[in-house]
């Protein structure tokens, strides 16, 4: 049992860091994951450690039946607060979490005097994700969380292929960002495992997760109505203090 006080610090001290973090991965998320990677062990405690996570995800867009779904990829940084025997506070940082989708019908900017046979656009929608998942872990390594996420646009593009009647093919490249919200709220559910002892004692972890938006990813003028919907299959490097053998004294 995690006493009152020693719970409020740990979660301050996280807290903290994970702000920290943030503002680094914003800046450059490289140079943050390689401090992680050298340092992390250094600031691992029974009660917290970090992560590197890292996957792929599978995004699509509701209200588009014809549209196909979009494979992009999402790294960041993972912070775990133990708050119990099986239970931990998850808060991620990702910087990079790719969404939209392919294939879609969309209106777009083209010269009148090109006779357009076909067309089709792809959206290459960018996100900083940061999603605070609750865990249960079980004794076997499997475990369930759930929890909101915070999405922010960092960028977006609707590239289209346009066939002309003549036979001619024509890329359109726009930059869209001013049609789509820059906040999009969802919610997270998943189901992981954890492998120990797979990387020098410190263990591995795969994902599953699903998240939905709950917020118009469109701005009202834009004439569309959608939600992002995505799976995410992730690798979670964890950096955590191996458990002492009997008779170990800690340095």
């Amino acid at each position: 049992m995690i006493s009152k006080g020693k719970g409020l610090g740990t979660l301050t001290h996280s807290c903290v860091l994970l702000v920290v973090l943030g503002l680094s991965c914003m800046n450059a998320s490289g140079q943050a994951a390689i401090l992680v990677y050298f340092f992390g062990d250094k600031v691992a405690s029974e009660k917290f450690y970090l992560s590197l996570d890292g996957g792929l995800n599978v995004a699509q867009m509701t209200n588009f039946d014809e549209g196909d779904a979009r494979l992009g990829i999402n790294f960041g940084l993972g912070t775990h607060i133990r708050l119990g025997d099986q239970w931990y506070l998850e808060p991620e940082f990702k910087p990079l979490s790719r969404k939209g989708a392919r294939n879609l019908d969309i209106p777009f900017e083209l010269d009148d005097e090109l006779q357009v046979e076909d067309a089709s656009s792809d959206l290459r929608l960018n996100y900083i994700d940061i999603p605070i998942p609750l865990q249960f872990k079980t004794k076997s390594g499997f475990y369930l969380s759930t929890g909101p996420q915070f999405s922010f646009l960092t960028g977006a593009r609707q590239i289209t292929e346009v066939s002309l009647i003549d036979g001619t093919t024509v890329t359109v490249d726009d930059d869209v960002s001013e049609r789509f919200e820059s906040f999009d709220f969802g919610w997270t559910g998943e189901v992981g495992y954890e492998i120990p002892n797979q990387r020098d004692g410190k263990g591995l972890e795969f994902r599953l997760r699903y998240a939905r938006g709950f917020t118009e990813v469109w701005k009202e003028d834009a004439g569309f109505s959608s939600h992002h919907s995505v799976f995410q299959l992730m690798v979670v490097l964890p950096f955590i203090n191996p458990p002492k053998s009997e008779g170990e004294s800690n340095p």
